[in-house]
């Protein structure tokens, strides 16, 4: 019986490319800015237990993000919080630094702490009436996350609660916002706070210079361990991501056709890119080597590769990328056995100065929003049809969710 992963020749023949989701860990890279916010406390949050009043240097359990979130080019869903004003996304995060240093030190790797979102960094405690709490707002694909430090002592020997901050995180733009509110008491003197983001390894971070309405940022230069003074309530920053992958996959796909399971896959662009590995696993979970295969190098042009293998009871597959450097990305998991339909839905070109060509092989219905959440058009795609759209639309970001028969997917746009 032959189980194919459905890829349409029409597809296939037109290379209508589109940007595989490869997940990488590098250097971060964020646009950055200020936005206008109206600073409020978490509405009935989950608390945190383990940072209670009066606990010095700690940090959670790992939480549930409530949604798949990228950093530096990685994709989490869970975090760390620290009752110092930082988070992380390390899993394994095992104590709190409250020597404020974004660019890194020992302590920092030996805790496993990075990679760091830093709104306020200092030595700090919770003040009377506050906690450490997060909130999941919105319905998919737009949630939030809010992380909050409610009432908090700056530094730990302040006599009073002195600030509240908040780091939001963003579904599907994958934005981080920091919102701060001054509360009524003073700071414990002399403050050295820091603000800012860290990659995974020492050395890699953004620097907030200060906490006014002009947004100063330094990057991997020049830190600012010394903030000294409150940002106004409802100051807020706002960070982009800018994620450049060293791979545009045009399509995965394998079958299972004569006792054999046959791969082919399809760049469209590669960058530094020493070779493939196919990854097999039973459960979806722990994956194995199957075999390499030389990549091309740098590529602007497609490039086709196939290969096959016996089944060896395996299901579930995926392409590990190894750059020459040694980093290493992944595609996503297909699975052989499975013969539904799989996403096919692309836009191209992206990003574009002109027009956009969304191409769908059945009936879809396609939203595109601002950056800001606004409904922008609504579109009908019919089947085997190329809808060609956003001729008039202005420079910046948008999302376009798409429902068809499988399920709901939200890409991103980047109109120049």
């Amino acid at each position: 019986m032959k189980r194919i992963l459905h890829i349409h020749k029409l597809f296939l023949c037109a290379m209508l490319l589109f940007q595989y989701d490869f997940s990488k860990a590098q250097v971060i890279n964020y646009t950055f800015g200020t936005v206008a916010a109206v600073y409020a406390y978490n509405a009935t949050p989950t608390v945190f237990p383990e940072l209670p009043q009066g606990i010095d240097d700690a940090i959670t359990n790992p939480k549930p993000i409530g949604f798949n979130f990228d950093y530096g080019c990685t994709t989490y869903s869970q975090f760390i919080a620290s009752s110092n004003g930082w988070m992380t996304f390390n899993m394994g995060c095992i104590g709190s630094d409250p020597n404020n240093q974004l660019a890194g030190n020992a302590t920092q790797i030996t805790n496993a702490e990075r990679p760091i979102i830093a709104a306020l960094w200092d030595d700090l405690d919770i003040g009377a009436g506050g906690n450490v709490n997060y909130l999941l707002t919105g319905v998919s694909p737009n949630r939030i996350l809010t992380i909050e430090w409610k009432k908090m002592l700056w530094k730990v020997t302040a006599l009073a609660p002195c600030i509240s901050f908040q780091v939001k995180l963003y579904e599907t733009s994958n934005r981080i916002d920091f919102v701060y509110l001054q509360e009524a008491g003073a700071l414990s003197i002399p403050t050295n706070a820091s603000a800012g983001l860290t990659g995974a390894a020492n050395g890699n971070y953004y620097s907030l210079q200060n906490y006014t309405n002009v947004m100063s940022v330094t990057n991997n230069t020049g830190e600012n361990t010394n903030l000294n003074a409150k940002p106004a309530s409802s100051q807020s920053y706002s960070w982009m991501p800018v994620c450049v992958l060293p791979i545009e996959l045009i399509y995965f796909a394998g079958e299972n056709n004569n006792g054999k399971n046959n791969f082919e896959w399809a760049t469209a662009t590669e960058k530094n890119n020493d070779h493939f590995t196919l990854e097999g696993s039973s459960d979806g979970i722990n994956f194995t080597e199957l075999q390499k295969i030389n990549g091309a190098g740098n590529s602007n042009s497609i490039k086709h590769y196939q290969t096959n293998r016996d089944p060896d009871n395996l299901i579930y597959f995926r392409l590990k990328q190894t750059d020459y450097d040694k980093n290493v990305s992944y595609s996503k998991t297909i699975a052989i056995e499975e013969s539904k339909r799989k996403e096919i839905k692309f836009i191209y070109p992206n990003p574009s100065a002109a027009n956009f060509n969304l191409y769908a092989d059945e009936p879809t219905s396609v939203k595109v929003y601002s950056y800001t959440g606004q409904l922008i058009e609504e579109l009908n795609a019919n089947e085997y049809k190329i809808i060609v759209f956003g001729e008039n639309y202005a420079a910046g970001i948008y999302f376009v969710k798409m429902e068809y028969i499988d399920g709901i997917k939200t890409l991103k746009l980047i109109k120049n």
